[in-house]
């Protein structure tokens, strides 16, 4: 009678160690006037980069702006597509679900500012 057949796709990620250059701003804020970090940036080694500010605006000196720079080892996480053995069903015949199995392990923490 024939048979339906779909694309199995495969998508396989690991994490790989990469040092980033990590610049923070520091300002002495709040009624205590401590030094604390208003906005933070990350610098990846292929030139991209990402920032974060403070989400709750707080009184600061700007004029006691520091800025700190150094270096973290932290994972990126790198995928590869491959495709498996077509999935072929009767035709008379449909698939239950469309739900991807994932296998997960080693993923990167979230870093909070």
């Amino acid at each position: 009678c024939g048979e339906h057949c779909f694309d199995n796709n495969i998508v396989t990620c690991n994490t790989v160690a990469q040092t980033v250059a990590v610049t923070e701003k520091k300002q002495r804020c709040g009624p205590d006037n401590s030094l604390q970090t208003t906005k933070i940036c990350f610098t990846y080694p292929d030139a991209s980069w990402v920032c974060r500010e403070q989400e709750e605006p707080r009184e600061c000196d700007r004029s006691s702006v520091r800025l700190v720079a150094h270096e973290e080892t932290m994972p990126r996480i790198e995928c590869q597509q491959s495709t498996g053995p077509p999935l072929c069903i009767p035709r008379n015949c449909r698939l239950k679900g469309n739900e991807t199995d994932c296998v997960s392990a080693d993923l990167p923490e979230q870093l909070e500012v």
